[in-house]
């Protein structure tokens, strides 16, 4: 059985969402010109959501996290949203749910990234579902992109890993940028999870590239390229001039890395056939993700 306080959550909770609800619908009958069309979210989006805020779970503390929210619980402002998983067939309106769901968060005071595998799907949501966010003024508490803007955009949140790692190896001190002030809590809502747990995204590592360009570096990737038939090794290339002149340039105490690149180097120049890219424009580029990605 539920005790008194748990069962006024879940009241006021499911009343919140109720009354989100209602203002979407009434806002997409007008937008749509269907003013004579009740449109109201369908049963079966109404209980994924609830199984995303913790409202089908019984036990006695499923619902702290939003307790202090309402006034009914002495527990911590902020208590961790425990994760949950909704299956909803194609066409049964994922995208509602989780609008509606990112939206009862944002009210609730978090900080709600939604991702999905495709750029074209992600856009396609956030422009339905802006107007609505907007209305209630968390167009800045919700963001929707792919999962590899995500992370690049997690990642660099406090200056460009890119620009600090360039910065580092060239002898230069890396500054990142100044951090915020106390921050809202964060919740991900994963669109498409099952392609989220398949081999091309779990597991898969960020790898941020920087070019250091230079007279040094192009000298030495002439000569790898020019010597590639001959198959040389490490040791050939330190006896080369253009290597020497290379570590001069960047400094010594980055060795290390420019020996381990060069090992890359002289790998990958011997299998220039083995992998697939695809042209396109005037650049280069390879499948990523469900899209064709020509960045780094």
């Amino acid at each position: 059985p539920r005790s008194g306080r748990s069962t006024n959550i879940r009241i006021k909770l499911a009343s919140v969402l109720g009354k989100i609800s209602f203002i979407w619908a009434a806002k997409h009958s007008l937008e749509s010109n269907q003013q004579t069309i009740r449109v109201r979210p369908h049963a079966v989006q109404v209980v994924a959501m609830f199984v995303l805020l913790g409202l089908a779970d019984n036990s006695e503390g499923a619902l702290q996290w939003v307790g202090r929210k309402f006034g009914v619980s002495s527990g911590p402002d902020v208590a961790s949203l425990p994760g949950s998983l909704a299956q909803l067939g194609t066409g049964e309106g994922k995208s509602i749910v989780l609008g509606l769901v990112g939206l009862t968060l944002a009210l609730l005071g978090y900080d709600v990234a939604s991702v999905c595998y495709n750029d074209t799907l992600s856009n396609r949501d956030r422009n339905a579902f802006y107007p609505l966010f907007e209305a209630f003024g968390m167009e800045d508490h919700i963001t929707y992109s792919t999962l590899r803007e995500l992370a690049d955009t997690t990642i660099n949140r406090n200056g460009s890993v890119r620009d600090l790692g360039k910065q580092v190896l060239l002898s230069r001190r890396g500054k990142g940028g100044s951090k915020k002030g106390k921050e809202r809590p964060q919740v991900l809502l994963i669109d498409e999870v099952d392609v989220f747990f398949s081999d091309s995204f779990l597991g898969v590592t960020y790898n941020p590239i920087v070019r250091v360009k230079s007279k040094e570096t192009v000298a030495m990737f002439k000569w790898v390229w020019n010597h590639r038939k001959e198959r040389p090794s490490m040791s050939d290339v330190k006896d080369r001039v253009e290597y020497q002149s290379l570590v001069e340039s960047i400094g010594h105490h980055a060795e290390a890395y420019i020996n381990n690149e060069l090992t890359r180097i002289l790998r990958d120049v011997q299998r220039l056939g083995s992998h697939k890219y695809k042209v396109v424009g005037q650049s280069i580029g390879y499948e990523e993700h469900g899209t064709i990605s020509t960045s780094t």
